[in-house]
């Protein structure tokens, strides 16, 4: 019977080893093992007291099938099957688990990130539209007050069928005269005002005749945009040639003078 012991360990190592390593590739390890008796010649206590010994390290046990309720005088096909289904219920089945929390840090960043896509938002969606209508609609501001000045301008030119003494007409002659002057004048002060863009202003302005002098107060946002109108009034309105024409009569580059940040005083002399 000895013999017949180390039979059978080597036999449930056998299977052990080929569910472990043949068909698990390692990776599924062997709990406990039950044995069951099919032989009639076989004493049940043999298995305990001979075969159980040898597998410890298997955890192995003999499930006593004579001593369930209904087998008793059944077949050994029909204990097969049942043999099948048979786990062991009454191992203890622990899960070990670990439920962390949240972070506070993570949980305010999470807060963090919801308000930045909220301010992203109302910046892409709601302060950046209305800034840029603000814009355009100091834009069109500035253009309907050049437009009226030349409109008043072009009032006053409108010929009068009326009959007027000589004295009226020596009067009219020499009011032309200076109209004339003024005219080319607010021409000048109006191109310098088509040359304003972004956040560019003019705060005020005067006019010397004289001196052939115009001189403005702008105020911007930034000092790039001063610098560049400064350039710009330049280039389109310098006398290159030498001779001033009606589209360059600026007689020298422009002076700037700063008033205070982001604000100017530009000095422009015209021929």
């Amino acid at each position: 019977m000895e013999e017949y012991g180390e039979l059978l360990e080597n036999y449930v190592e056998r299977i052990a080893n080929y569910y472990k390593y043949n068909l698990n590739k390692g990776k599924e390890s062997i709990s406990s093992v039950l044995i069951f008796n099919f032989s009639d010649q076989m004493d049940m206590s043999f298995l305990s007291n001979n075969l159980t010994p040898r597998l410890k390290h298997l955890n192995a046990s003999v499930f006593d099938l004579t001593e369930v309720e209904g087998l008793k005088k059944l077949p050994h096909e029909c204990h097969v099957a049942y043999a099948c289904s048979v786990n062991n219920e009454n191992k203890d089945f622990k899960l070990k688990f670990k439920l962390d929390r949240v972070k506070r840090i993570n949980l305010y960043s999470s807060y963090i990130l919801v308000l930045a896509f909220a301010l992203f938002t109302f910046m892409s969606l709601i302060y950046i539209p209305y800034a840029l209508g603000i814009e355009d609609i100091n834009v069109q501001r500035n253009i309907n007050n050049i437009l009226e000045n030349q409109l008043d301008i072009l009032i006053r030119d409108l010929p009068s069928q009326q009959q007027f003494s000589q004295i009226e007409k020596d009067y009219s002659t020499a009011y032309d005269d200076l109209t004339e002057s003024e005219y080319i004048e607010t021409t000048m002060v109006t191109d310098l005002l088509s040359k304003l863009y972004g956040t560019l202003e003019l705060s005020n302005y005067q006019i010397s005749n004289k001196e052939q002098r115009i001189v403005l107060i702008i105020t911007a946002l930034s000092e790039t945009e001063l610098n560049e109108y400064l350039i710009q009034i330049y280039e389109t309105y310098g006398i290159i040639s030498g001779s001033p024409d009606p589209a360059r009569w600026m007689a020298s580059a422009p002076i700037r003078r700063s008033l205070s940040t982001f604000t100017m005083e530009v000095t422009v002399y015209y021929a």
